[in-house]
């Protein structure tokens, strides 16, 4: 078993908040690109390499319990 991580910036708690910032501060774009690219509730969508899990919650609210992320 590997004991080193591929993650170079670590999981500690100080990366979790800039993780958590970083999702603060580029939301609304984001969430606008989503909006054109047509993800809205009962899509399914594809999160790979999320990270900590704030895109993953988003996509959720946003696809509903009809759709999948």
């Amino acid at each position: 078993m590997r004991t080193d991580r591929d993650y170079v910036l670590g999981t500690h708690n100080e990366e979790l908040a800039r993780l958590g910032l970083q999702h603060r501060v580029w939301r609304p774009v984001v969430l606008d690109c989503w909006q054109r690219a047509g993800i809205t509730v009962g899509k399914r969508v594809l999160d790979v390499g999320a990270g900590p899990g704030y895109a993953a919650v988003d996509l959720a609210e946003i696809v509903g319990p009809t759709g999948g992320v």
